[in-house]
């Protein structure tokens, strides 16, 4: 017998109340008399066998390939119980695999050419390993999915989706996506001796060169305290190259355009900060004791917008934080760089339905506020996240980031994408250039022939 209309209603009403922190057998209840109502969430009706009973679906172990981490497979065993009650059918099987974003691809791509592919997967924007995945035909056009499932695709930033397309389709949404490591963090204690105000949006570089100079501690070359971090490797290098209108490579991929001015003006900037002023470390630099923000041995630190709420649990409590954004650099461009962990449904899966469920899912709005506001993770890359209230009341300072995602540059990617050895060619010329090795300009000309030898090899 079916439920009466009234009845659906208010099992609908009810559904909706329920936290996902209730009883999941009253949530699964609840899915099973929706699902007879035909209600949205429950699915439809199953189909009915000869006899007019309707036939449960056939289990099915729901395989998805992703990396190891507190924001990934941490969090999804977290809330593992909570898809697995929206398709009761489905049991969700987490494949974690450890290692390095590279060492990661190379794992998938191993197990795709075995045959062993699971249902779905994780992957990066960062040196263009979802556009890799996708020229290997490891992952399912999106497109047709969302336009069967009548799924909007633009609730996501567009400079998000173009992060997950490849030749003009899109092969992944979303997961996680932030305008690059553009924040900045201070240690309030150690701050309070300065007497200076507090860093605010209209600081410049000039000023927090000069406040990090005053705020290190010890003789030059032994320092006991520095004023900042530096902002060491490709991910946070990027920010201030971009602030002082420089860049890496050209928006095609095809060159390197990092012998440019306004290049070299940033390059130097960080240099004379490591050798001039002494107020930031050389990688790998370290006074006695370790050099942390976290230790208290490091006044200020650039930041992703997820270490608002990570960071202080992680200190628990030796000391308070104030953040910021980044200054915005001579030309008064505050410098960003888009950065999108993904999810998509694998091209071989033979349970599309179940693998589309799951991404739409965990690349979802309320699957991300969740991560945000517990401070398990980074924000989905959707306006709805970035603004929204609960997300907005609990982290004020994400108003002022959600601005710059609005406006996020680019992850310029190697047309052959090889971006993981363009880094590599990247940190090794200017870590020369940070270590007094080389000049700036030198350093940069080594960089500059290093990654167009580079961007001129085949297509990986």
């Amino acid at each position: 017998m079916e439920p009466e209309t009234g009845a659906c209603e208010a099992m609908g009403r009810s559904l909706k109340g329920l936290s996902r922190r209730k009883s999941l057998g009253t949530l699964a209840a609840h899915v099973v008399i929706l699902a007879a109502c035909g209600a949205p969430g429950g699915g439809a009706a199953q189909p009915a066998s000869s006899d007019g009973k309707q036939k449960a679906k056939a289990p099915v172990a729901l395989r998805v390939h992703t990396r190891t981490g507190t924001d990934l497979d941490k969090y999804f065993l977290l809330r593992k119980a909570d898809f697995e009650a929206q398709l009761p059918h489905v049991t969700l099987d987490l494949d974690v695999i450890s290692g390095s974003p590279p060492e990661y691809i190379t794992k998938v791509l191993v197990v795709h050419s075995a045959g062993e592919l699971g249902d779905a997967a994780w992957a990066t924007s960062r040196a263009g390993y979802v556009k890799q995945l996708a020229s290997k035909n490891v992952f399912h056009a999106i497109e047709p999915l969302a336009k069967t499932d009548k799924f909007a695709l633009t609730d996501y930033y567009q400079n998000a989706l173009n992060e997950a397309t490849w030749e003009g389709k899109l092969y992944s949404l979303p997961h996680i996506t932030e305008p690059g490591q553009a924040g900045l963090m201070w240690n309030r204690n150690l701050w309070s001796s300065s007497g200076r105000p507090e860093p605010s949006l209209d600081w410049t570089y000039d000023l927090l060169r000069d406040t990090a100079t005053e705020l290190s501690k010890g003789p030059n070359d032994q320092r006991e305290q520095y004023g900042f971090a530096g902002q060491f490797g490709y991910l946070a290098f990027m920010p201030l190259l971009r602030a002082f209108g420089g860049d890496l490579l050209a928006a095609d991929g095809t060159r390197c355009v990092l012998d440019t001015p306004q290049a070299l003006a940033a390059v130097q900037w960080q240099h004379d900060m490591i050798r001039r002023q002494y107020a930031a470390p050389a990688p790998g630099q370290a006074p006695p004791g370790g050099l942390t923000f976290v230790g208290a041995r490091v006044v200020m630190q650039s930041i992703w917008p997820i270490a608002i709420k990570q960071t202080p649990r992680q200190l628990a409590g030796s000391f308070t934080v104030g953040s910021t954004l980044l200054p915005k650099g001579p030309t008064g461009v505050r410098g960003t760089m888009v950065n999108t962990h993904t999810m998509g449904v694998t091209r071989t899966t033979k349970h599309v339905d179940e693998a589309w469920a799951w991404v739409k899912w965990s690349c979802g709005r309320d699957f991300a506020v969740d991560r945000v506001i517990s401070g398990n993770g980074g924000p989905v890359g959707r306006p709805d996240v970035w603004r929204n209230e609960q997300v907005l009341r609990d982290i004020p300072e994400w108003k002022d980031w959600a601005e710059v995602m609005d406006k996020a540059m680019p992850n310029h990617i190697p047309a052959n994408l090889r971006g993981q050895e363009v880094e590599e060619a990247l940190d090794k010329h200017l870590g020369g250039v940070w270590r007094g090795e080389i000049g700036p300009p030198d350093g940069i000309k080594q960089a500059v022939i290093a990654i167009n030898e580079i961007l001129r090899q085949p297509r990986l």
